[in-house]
């Protein structure tokens, strides 16, 4: 599974909580006690997150000092309780072992506890009504995710959360690994040529 988290917090953002301070570096002490409030991360993985972050000062959720958003997280919050919307699933913490979270499993053949990996439901931090996380570098993002347990999605895992059917992959993924790049994407485009040439499909070029 992609994570392997143990939330502990009974919810999410506190809308009694007053509006995120316009200081960045407040702001972000903010952000990283509710990811580890909500996720239930350990001291160990915090850590670690602090040190992505130590070493990216851009890291945040957005300039408070240009950035302007349509509602608080605080309106969020209540206008989803308002409505009796709620994204804790049971089924879901219980298949991949973290909230917020969806299995990953082509519901034409399969049960969502057929699922082999699961994939976070909003953009990190992965917390209904958070803004998302910007100014993260590729290898940052792969460091936080692996303090989390989980690890980046491949662009098959993508497209099947994106589709809501996780359907057999169109490239061999697989055939990428220990490759350099020219040499993967050869490999990748020959195998797909050569599964789609006998029924009269397009090749890739």
């Amino acid at each position: 599974m992609l994570a392997l988290a143990r939330p502990t917090a009974p919810g999410f953002l506190d809308p009694e909580r007053a509006a995120p301070p316009p200081s960045g570096p407040q702001r972000n002490q903010d952000l990283l006690r509710d990811l580890q409030q909500v996720h239930g991360l350990s001291d160990g993985s915090m850590r670690r997150v602090r040190e992505v972050f130590a070493g990216n000062p851009s890291i945040s959720q957005g300039n408070p000092a240009v950035t302007v958003h349509p509602a608080t997280p605080e309106a969020c919050v209540a206008k989803l309780r308002a409505a009796g919307v709620s994204y804790e699933q049971p089924d879901s913490y219980r298949i991949c072992g973290a909230r917020y979270m969806a299995p990953l499993y082509d519901p034409s053949r399969e049960q969502p506890q057929d699922a082999r990996a699961c994939i976070d439901r909003f953009e990190f931090p992965d917390i209904p009504c958070a803004y998302p996380v910007v100014w993260v570098r590729a290898r940052e993002a792969a460091l936080l995710c692996e303090a989390e347990g989980k690890r980046l999605c491949d662009a098959h895992e993508w497209e099947g959360a994106c589709a809501g059917s996780l359907e057999e992959p169109d490239y061999r993924f697989d055939l990428a690994k220990r490759r350099d790049t020219i040499s993967a994407v050869e490999s990748m485009r020959a195998a797909h040529n050569r599964a789609h040439a006998a029924a009269g499909h397009w090749a890739s070029r």
